[in-house]
């Protein structure tokens, strides 16, 4: 039993390690040239610029339109034009949101260091909630800068223009350049929590090197466009002061026994804190807590077990190589896999900073949320694995079985892969409709998979836990539904437009 037991320890140990890998950045491109002058020392566009706009908007494929004085949430001359998608004064031609999500992601799980197996870094649970810290100081930046949707938990624009003397007024914060507001709230937000990290400043400095006060409308606009993003930065930081991202939260293993969850030997459980932590989008992390698991002589939970015993062990006669190759390609990294179909649908769906900031948001946002509630029913149930359970069969134990994938260290019910492409899936289908096209990446299989549909999405990953032999069905079942629900009611208030239209014009220079 003790060699089994650290066989499972060291096993526990690799799957630990094996879920921090690495993610690249991107570099910024050039800006473009100034608008033209009107003599006296002011920009204007003229006939040329809007033709070059709608030139450039239609080789993108983005729509085109006027708007007039009676759109304006408040006085000043209406632009003669902005693209929609591209809803900024950037002198950019990457988005700086993907940037600095690229950039966030690579200091939470780096690459490995020259002669290490396996890379260093926080867990995949932090870097989540990190990730969702940074993602809505972004949004929060632009929002106050646009308009257009609700901020998250935040008043920014009216700290900034409220007090005696005003930090910004109106005009300034509208008129603020937006890339400088990202790269600042993100960098803020990033030197907060990793002070020591030898890459952030350069990065910074780099950032705002290609913002010049050619590129942007008005000649404090960098500046005033560092100061938002700064005052977001401090907002989200404040906001969640009270977080704890370490240690057990109070958890307690419990004795063995049969349908108790046994941990790895001589491994503590991974990332207790979690089923503690303050939600993003809802009251407390219990309030969706489903019920127990089954009893061991449910009729259902037998046959989820006979299951997974047939289809689920490594040396498993039933399962095919298709369904082997889904099952792993699902064990790879998710803050990984999930950051970089942002990226990507950022790109192929021609996302401006702002739709990319709510993305972003409210997938990390929602991603820390399902796996908040399914640590908390993990840790409340403590309920066994397959693994063990099939050791301690009181009927048929096979200490021979093992899963065709590694067993991560905390408990089975429920499914946390379960709610969390669940509820990614979900975040989907309301931004994008139901045909959501999102296609992820594995570095474990080093494939790609398609998803024409939320649906697709949540029946694959409930036969891909069980095939790989960490889950029994009804967990992931349960856990889906759990994952849909989190967000299905977070957005009936989080990430909406603005109910009042609300939106903050100024005279922009289209992204090219």
């Amino acid at each position: 039993m003790n060699g089994k037991k650290f066989l499972f320890s060291m096993m526990s140990i690799l799957v630990i390690a094996s879920m921090i890998i690495s993610a690249g950045s991107q570099a910024y491109a050039q800006s473009p040239e100034p608008l033209g002058g009107d003599g006296n020392g002011k920009d204007k566009i003229t006939q040329r610029d809007l033709q070059a706009a709608a030139d450039r908007a239609a080789v993108a494929s983005l729509t085109t339109e006027e708007v007039g004085q009676v759109e304006m949430a408040m006085p000043g001359a209406a632009p003669y034009y902005f693209s929609r998608p591209y809803y900024s004064n950037s002198p950019l031609t990457g988005n700086a949101v993907v940037e600095w999500n690229a950039i966030a992601q690579e200091i939470l799980q780096p690459p490995p260091m020259p002669g290490m197996p396996m890379p260093m870094g926080v867990s995949m649970s932090a870097a989540f909630v990190y990730l969702a810290y940074t993602q809505a100081a972004v949004y929060n930046a632009l929002v106050a800068i646009e308009g257009r949707f609700l901020p998250y938990n935040s008043s920014l624009r009216a700290t900034l223009t409220g007090g005696a003397p005003k930090i910004l007024t109106d005009v300034q914060i509208s008129n603020a350049s937006r890339d400088a507001a990202v790269v600042t709230a993100a960098y803020g937000v990033l030197k907060n929590y990793f002070p020591m990290d030898p890459t952030l400043d350069g990065k910074l400095a780099a950032s705002l090197a290609l913002i010049t006060e050619d590129n942007v409308t008005g000649t404090t606009a960098k500046a005033d466009g560092i100061t938002v993003g700064q005052a977001a930065a401090v907002e989200i930081i404040a906001l969640r002061a009270g977080d704890v991202l370490s240690g057990n939260g109070g958890y307690v293993v419990p004795a063995p026994g049969q349908g108790v969850w046994e941990p790895a030997m001589g491994v503590a459980p991974m990332d207790p804190w979690m089923r503690v932590l303050t939600p993003f989008m809802r009251a407390t992390p219990e309030q969706y807590r489903p019920a127990p698991p089954p009893a061991l002589n449910d009729p259902g939970y037998l046959a989820d077990l006979a299951e997974v015993r047939d289809i689920g062990g490594a040396m498993s006669m039933t399962r095919t190589l298709e369904q082997k190759a889904v099952a792993l390609f699902w064990t790879t990294n998710m803050v990984i896999q999930t950051n970089a179909s942002y990226r990507q649908l950022a790109a192929t769906r021609g996302l401006g900073l702002l739709e990319t900031a709510r993305l972003m948001a409210l997938g990390n946002m929602a991603a820390c949320d399902s796996l908040i509630a399914t640590f908390d029913a993990k840790y409340e149930y403590n309920f066994w694995r397959p693994v063990t359970a099939i050791h301690n069969d009181l009927t048929d134990p096979d200490l021979a079985w093992m899963p065709l994938a590694m067993t991560p260290n905390f408990p089975e019910y429920v499914a946390g892969h379960g709610s969390f492409v669940s509820a990614q899936a979900e975040v989907y289908e309301y931004l994008f409709g139901p045909q959501i096209d999102v296609t992820l990446s594995s570095s474990i299989t080093g494939t790609t998979r398609h998803y024409a549909t939320a649906a697709d999405l949540r029946t694959e990953i409930v036969n891909a836990r069980t095939w790989a032999g960490l889950h029994f069905r009804n967990s992931s079942v349960l856990a889906v539904a759990l994952g849909e629900q989190i967000v299905t009611d977070a957005v009936a208030t989080y990430f909406i437009p603005d109910p009042n239209g609300q939106t903050f014009l100024y005279l922009p220079i289209i992204h090219r």
